[in-house]
């Protein structure tokens, strides 16, 4: 028996391993991820395939215009989003910007929702506000008869969340008593708890130009199942109302179809627990590549 061989084999089985449990729950987890980066910049990293498309004037759902990548600058909108995703590693150097002419009206983004049924989710964002209207939704499965869901919207300054159980009505709203101004870079994550009434709505906000704390907080609700019917997840805007999109800059977006505790959220910095799967899975990594004699 060739014991080089066989080490070499079960080193890289323990690899494998490693980095498919961690793959496997991620996606599992994660309906959709959408970084702005500037390879693909509407590609879904979750690995779900749902690829943002651009509402604009010549698609079904129309707008004023099409939203734009563009590169994190140095100073100004975005500049204070992170160069790196603090509870990923990733490096971040592109985000979606909703209102390219300051005449018009901001365009937005959508995606199917095939098989999206959520009982409870977590929504985050980076975002900066540089524009003004009545309603600005940052997320949202939301619409008009029988399509509403959930949704997280920007009404003057606060932070309103609404959801509903029959799609026809909104059965529950909460003003989270946070408050944003324009052209300050922000963090926000909003998760929802359908099996829990009590402080079952949580909301994590971080002013990142003012290098503020976090500041969190709970919400009793009294929804019993969230409504289904099928509409498009909206990025930065609300069905086909164009009048509700999102003004300025939005990054590192996630829709997750569990509650997030808040050391798993983007900005925070992993668990060792997870740290020590990466670390596992490189390691035997590493070793696997010894043994097959391309590291000496």
């Amino acid at each position: 028996m060739n014991t080089t061989t066989s080490s070499s084999c079960s080193t890289w089985l323990l690899a494998l391993a490693g980095l498919t449990l961690f793959l496997s729950t991620a996606q599992a987890a994660t309906i959709g991820y959408w970084r702005f980066e500037s390879d693909n910049w509407l590609a879904d990293s979750s690995g779900n395939d749902r690829t943002l498309s651009t509402a604009s004037t010549s698609s079904p759902t129309l707008a004023d215009q099409t939203p734009v990548y563009t590169a994190i600058p140095g100073a100004g909108d975005g500049s204070d989003f992170p160069s790196v995703v603090p509870q990923n590693g990733l490096s971040n150097t592109g985000m979606a910007y909703t209102q390219p002419n300051t005449a018009l009206r901001p365009g937005y983004f959508y995606t199917d929702s095939t098989g999206v049924e959520l009982d409870s989710f977590t929504y985050e964002s980076y975002f900066t506000k540089t524009g003004n209207a009545t309603h600005m939704y940052l997320g949202s499965q939301w619409g008009a008869g029988s399509d509403r869901a959930w949704s997280i919207r920007i009404t003057g300054a606060s932070i309103i969340v609404a959801l509903s159980e029959d799609g026809t009505t909104t059965d529950y709203t909460q003003d989270t008593g946070f408050d944003v101004t324009n052209n300050t870079d922000y963090y926000i994550a909003v998760s929802f708890d359908g099996s829990n009434k009590t402080d079952g709505l949580s909301i994590y906000l971080q002013d990142l130009t003012n290098e503020t704390a976090m500041q969190t907080a709970s919400f009793d609700h009294t929804i019993d199942s969230l409504n289904y019917s099928g509409i498009d997840i909206h990025v930065g805007g609300y069905n086909t109302d164009i009048a509700r999109a999102f003004y300025g800059n939005l990054d590192e977006v996630k829709l997750s179809d569990t509650v997030l505790s808040q050391s798993e959220l983007l900005i925070a910095i992993p668990e060792a627990s997870t740290l020590s799967l990466f670390a596992f899975a490189g390691l035997a990594l590493v070793f696997g590549l010894r043994g097959r004699g391309r590291i000496r």
